[in-house]
């Protein structure tokens, strides 16, 4: 079984998960609420593309995130075509933009488990004209 969806969603690493800080002599720890709010939205995007029930087995999962083009960077050659790409090769890391992503899955019901997971491929992407999305494509093996 293969799923294949995009999430119009900007990209956003997830770097930083649960946060502590001291407060009157106590350690407290609490979210990042600019996390929570990004998986809230890929949850709201992607739930109407979840199986009817969470698939179970290994996992090969495909994530492409496309980001919108800074306007201080230039590309180094021309773009061969106004809805082309080209490599994404500065922040965020690549890992973090799929943790949080594989967080918001698992919420929203793809898998039972992100240990499911044995095989990941990871890109990003700068776009001209296109919309920041994340492309994803999740088979069973």
């Amino acid at each position: 079984m293969t799923l294949q969806f995009t999430l119009l969603v900007e990209p956003k690493s997830t770097q930083h998960g649960a946060r502590a800080g001291l407060r009157r002599g106590k350690i407290r720890f609490y979210n990042d609420s600019e996390k929570t709010a990004y998986q809230t939205q890929i949850v709201l995007e992607s739930k109407h593309h979840a199986p009817p029930a969470p698939l179970e087995g290994p996992l090969q999962v495909r994530y492409r995130f496309f980001f919108g083009r800074p306007k201080s960077w230039k590309p180094p050659v021309k773009w061969v075509h106004p809805h082309s790409a080209m490599p994404y090769k500065v922040k965020p890391d690549v890992v973090n933009l799929a943790k949080g992503t594989e967080d918001a899955l698992t919420k929203a019901g793809f898998w039972v488990d992100d240990k499911q997971v044995v095989s990941l491929t990871i890109e990003k992407w700068y776009v001209e004209l296109d919309p920041p999305r994340i492309e994803v494509t999740i088979e069973t093996l």
